[in-house]
């Protein structure tokens, strides 16, 4: 696995991802974490924003992910 797709309905997390500034709100050490991490470890990486109601990873508004997200 050398190329990822990373969707998100997280306008934030994407908008961290993306950008070359730090991010200084909460969680933002682990987008610093992530935003190293990627490129290290994958040769492409594209981070896209998807409504949280279908997105194109699932296919399915509800997706086993939803439901035991739902369930946590």
């Amino acid at each position: 696995m050398q190329n990822i797709v990373l969707e998100s309905d997280s306008q934030i997390l994407v908008k961290a991802l993306r950008t070359r500034e730090q991010y200084q709100a909460m969680g933002g050490v682990l987008f610093r974490e992530a935003k190293f991490i990627m490129p290290t470890m994958f040769v492409s990486v594209s981070v896209l924003h998807v409504s949280h109601s279908c997105n194109s990873a699932a296919r399915s508004c509800k997706s086993a992910a939803h439901e035991l997200a739902s369930l946590g």
